[in-house]
Parts: structure tokens; sequence; C-alpha cells
């Protein structure tokens, strides 16, 4: 089985989850990605990329953080 990882699915390990149940389902999505790696479609760089200015302007993270 080959996991297709999605932007929100690798943003939800960096940014703050209100809903354990999602921050559940991306701590459960980490360990697989560890364990057998994932495949991302070409357009993830540019969406996570997006979303990392999007939460720095917003302050929700420092420029350090999204540097990770």
């Amino acid at each position: 089985m080959i996991l297709i990882l999605d932007a929100s699915m690798a943003l939800a390990w960096l940014l703050d989850r209100k809903d354990p149940g999602e921050a559940a389902l991306a701590g459960e999505a980490l360990d697989v990605v560890r364990a057998a790696g994932a495949m991302v479609p070409a357009l993830w760089f540019s969406e996570v990329s997006n979303a990392l200015l999007l939460a720095e302007r917003q302050r929700v993270i420092t420029a350090q953080d999204s540097a990770i």
C-alpha cells in the first residue's frame, strides 16, 4: 500500500489542530510515513510553502519553524 500524502496532513504535524481527532489522525499518518514512506502530488510543495508563509504572516509560526 502506498500512502499519498496531501498538504493538509503534513501541515497538521507542524500546526496545532484544535480537534483532538484530527491531531490523532495526523499522528497515525506520521507513524505510517515513518514506517513505509509516502508519495506526494506535484502541487504538494507549492501548497505547503503557501500555507507556511500564511502561518508566518499570521504569527502562528516563526520563519525558523517553517525552515525545518
